[in-house]
């Protein structure tokens, strides 16, 4: 790859991710957008008019089987990364593709052999692990901080999602399971240097009957309590509800890690470590996550080397979030791998 030039992308998507991804690009010297796809023409052609994307597409394939483009970054609901995804390895593009990496565990098999085969690179937007954050984090937890077993507990207590897809189990995001709490289960993986074992879930659809989800076929559970074993003993555990009543939001991602020698809070912006005795240590930081995660990617793309977030990273998030659904669905214990 010409590493005297930028590296130029096709965009697809143009919605509130692709927004943000087109503003990390347009702002860094390092890489350009070549173009811009939506399946909605106006909302391509303002955000083409806001970064100065030279093409607005009318068709995918015109945004991404372009001479000038180097890869594709993909960020439209998860039940539309597929197409997407194979036309990029079809066409020789890089493919960079917002989390989940599919809908489906088959969704994301095509596409990771679809890259395989095509010789490109195919990572997936679990932009905390590149944070110094998580991984002073993990380096934390690896040093017996506060002792092992370690038991990590997540609490995201939110309204119905004003973009609806995101409810939609078949057609969408797949619900909060599948969209949100992949992010929770990378991260234990990470943190834990482990992979999970066995998955526990209960859960509601809170929102079922509400006119404003009323012509989504397929309600994913928006209410779940879930456990996550580890083969290194640790625990992962979370409640979390995107089912509340428009105008009511309790909290987003308030985190504990606690073990027997002491407690880790995390927050957006630090760690506080907990040791016996009231000693208190505090590690900060104020990264951009989506700028992080774009060099990181542009600098494995040239130097030819596998991205901090491999495909296969999120093809596991995806199956512990299946694992989860099938719990919640058989009140059963799941065992993995699926």
């Amino acid at each position: 790859m010409d590493t005297d030039r930028p590296l130029r992308a096709a965009l697809i998507g143009a919605g509130d991710m692709g927004s943000a991804h087109a503003m990390v690009w347009h702002f860094m010297k390092e890489t350009e957008l070549a173009s811009v796809y939506d399946a909605d023409l106006a909302r391509a052609q303002r955000l083409a008019a806001a970064f100065r994307i030279p093409v607005v597409a009318r068709t995918m394939e015109e945004a991404i089987n372009r001479p000038e483009v180097d890869a594709v970054l993909i960020a439209v609901p998860a039940y539309h990364h597929l197409e997407p995804a194979l036309m990029a390895a079809r066409c020789g593009k890089h493919i960079f593709c917002e989390k989940p990496i599919a809908l489906t565990l088959e969704q994301a098999d095509q596409m990771i052999r679809a890259a395989e085969e095509a010789g490109v690179r195919l990572t997936v937007g679990f932009q905390r692990r590149h944070l110094a954050l998580q991984r002073r984090l993990r380096d934390l937890i690896a040093e017996g901080a506060i002792g092992r077993p370690v038991v990590a507990h997540y609490v995201d207590a939110l309204e119905i999602r004003p973009k609806r897809a995101m409810h939609d189990l078949a057609a969408g995001n797949g619900g909060p399971l599948i969209d949100q709490c992949g992010h929770y289960f990378d991260q234990w993986r990470m943190i834990f240097g482990a992979e999970p074992v066995r998955v526990t879930a209960r859960g509601h659809t809170f929102a079922r009957g509400r006119a404003e989800l009323a012509h989504i076929s397929h309600l994913a559970p928006d209410t779940a309590c879930v456990i996550v074993e580890h083969d290194t003993g640790d625990l992962g555990t979370l409640f979390i509800t995107w089912g509340l009543p428009p105008g009511v939001n309790i909290t987003r991602e308030d985190c504990l890690l606690v073990g027997p020698k002491g407690a880790i809070r995390v927050s957006e912006m630090g760690l506080e470590l907990l040791r016996e005795g009231g000693r208190r240590e505090t590690f900060f930081s104020d990264e951009l996550f989506l700028e992080v995660e774009a060099r990181h990617w542009v600098q494995c793309l040239r130097e030819g080397r596998e991205p901090e977030v491999t495909a296969q990273d999120a093809r596991k998030a995806l199956e512990v979030s299946w694992a989860a659904i099938r719990s919640l669905q058989t009140g059963e214990t799941v065992t993995l791998p699926l």
